[in-house]
């Protein structure tokens, strides 16, 4: 199951919270890169070593002999080469290419814990909504229902985990641990022979029938079957999404361009990281950037780069498949006793419950004091206040009226004793449409008594009476008909 190490870290307060955890082994990433980093060194030394105790004391020889001649070009071809992967190494989005599918699959893990089943649920609602009493048939019912939550959840999860394959190798298996009877197995055995298919369903559809039986006989009324079915309907789609999740893998060729990009980074690095000791001053500072001589033997950051990538991917590779045997895959078959107990704990109607007496507060109705113990008394808050309520609620002199007047829709009367206010209604608001039917009639007025002296005149036309036509957009449609009929 996964290491949980969530109570070291409570308290941030303390100096180097994170430091708590960082010596742990089981499922730490020690555990996971020591091989391959191992490996790694040992590799990178002897190509090291290679360099220092065979090219560098061969080429600095005597320059008129072949021989030193060929190796000075083998030195020189080794330190060319060392400075092009050096070069060529950022190249690569490792931390983009790496970062996305570690992203990926830690969702993917996560998602599919949340998708196990928990017949919790399903118990608690057997208990409100399922009428049955106590004698032998209404124990039955309820143990038989949860029984097979639990019988469907084995079969179908052997087909994944390793751990619970293991646990459970056939289904004869099953029958020996008491989550099958005998006689269920032989209804397998036979449909076997008609049905190829996994039939880890077969339970459920058994509890369903259960349900519609108890529907008959009243002991689980129309809505609240409904409700049951739903649970177990939950169930059933856990187990399948579940199932889907391991038939469907993540790409397998995001999967090899991830593994690819990382292991070819650092085989490259195995040469790129090499520390070289040129012999020209000119090339030394080609390949450091710098005329400083300094010999590392032992790769530090490389050693770090490794295990961080390394370890990144790691990460990636044990929780692809969480159904495993490694440090942070499910541990199946501690949850699979978990929900036998529980489920049987909560469902059975013979447990004994409390008796409904009184609480401790039934006189005072309300408590008024809680008890705290000597350990939790420092950690006593007052109740929750709003920000603007602590932060604006502090200034008395803000808390009175303003005297003055107030802008906008509504304004004090200063004639008044009392602080009444006016209504927006009160003042004279015209609509925009009726404001321009008003200047259109005025308008009209004004233009009838001089079109009246006009018209006597035979010198104005038409084409004059035109042009005292007001713009037709101040006017509404009834007025411009109105308007051009007179014209």
């Amino acid at each position: 199951m996964t290491i949980s190490y969530t109570g070291d870290v409570a308290n941030a307060s303390s100096f180097g919270c994170f430091s708590k955890i960082l010596l742990r082994w089981r499922g730490s990433v020690y555990k996971l890169v020591f091989k391959e980093l191992l490996a790694y060194i040992i590799m990178y030394m002897i190509i090291n070593i290679t360099y220092r105790t065979v090219l560098v004391p061969r080429s600095e020889c005597d320059a008129s002999l072949p021989s030193c001649e060929r190796w000075k070009r083998h030195r020189e071809t080794f330190e060319a080469f060392r400075l092009y992967t050096n070069q060529n190494l950022k190249s690569i989005p490792l931390t983009f290419v790496l970062g996305f599918y570690v992203s990926l699959i830690v969702n993917r893990w996560w998602t599919q814990y949340k998708l196990l089943p928990w017949p919790d649920s399903f118990a608690m609602l057997l208990v409100g909504l399922h009428k049955v009493k106590t004698d032998q048939r209404g124990r039955m019912l309820r143990r038989n229902m949860i029984r097979y939550i639990t019988l469907s959840y084995c079969i179908a999860l052997r087909t994944v985990s390793f751990r619970l394959k293991k646990r459970f190798p056939t289904l004869e298996h099953l029958v020996h641990a008491g989550i099958m009877r005998p006689d269920e197995f032989r209804e397998f055995q036979k449909l076997d022979e008609k049905v190829v298919a996994n039939k880890w369903f077969l339970p459920l559809v058994w509890t369903a029938k259960m349900i519609s039986e108890g529907m008959e006989d009243g002991s689980v009324q129309a809505p609240t079957a409904a409700q049951i079915m739903s649970e177990l309907g939950k169930v059933r789609q856990g187990l399948t999404t579940i199932l889907t999740y391991d038939w469907i893998s993540v790409p397998l060729v995001y999967t090899q361009v991830v593994t690819l990009a990382v292991y070819f980074y650092f085989i490259a690095a195995l040469f790129g990281s090499q520390w070289v000791m040129p012999a020209s001053e000119e090339a030394h500072a080609m390949i450091y950037k710098t005329t400083a001589r300094l010999d590392l033997f032992y790769p530090f950051f490389i050693t770090l780069q490794f295990a961080f990538y390394i370890g990144w991917l790691k990460v990636a590779e044990t929780l692809i498949n969480p159904f495993g045997e490694d440090d942070d895959d499910f541990e199946l078959n501690r949850l699979i006793d978990r929900h036998i107990q529980v489920g049987f704990l909560i469902c059975d109607p013979i447990v004994e419950k409390p008796d409904l007496l009184k609480d401790k507060f039934w006189d005072d109705i309300i408590p008024q004091e809680m008890l705290y113990t000597v350990g939790s008394i420092g950690d006593l808050e007052t109740e929750f206040q709003g920000s603007a309520q602590v932060t604006l609620g502090k200034e008395e002199n803000e808390r009175i009226y303003s005297s003055t007047g107030l802008q906008g829709g509504l304004r004090k009367r200063v004639s008044s004793n009392e602080t009444i206010y006016e209504s927006i209604r009160s003042r004279n608001f015209m609509s925009r449409k009726r404001r321009s039917s008003q200047a259109s009639l005025a308008f009209w007025k004004k233009r009838d008594r001089t079109s009246s002296r006009k018209s006597l005149d035979p010198r104005n036309s038409a084409e004059d009476r035109l042009d005292s036509i007001p713009d037709s957009s101040f006017l509404s449609d009834r007025e411009l008909m109105e308007t051009y009929s007179v014209v």
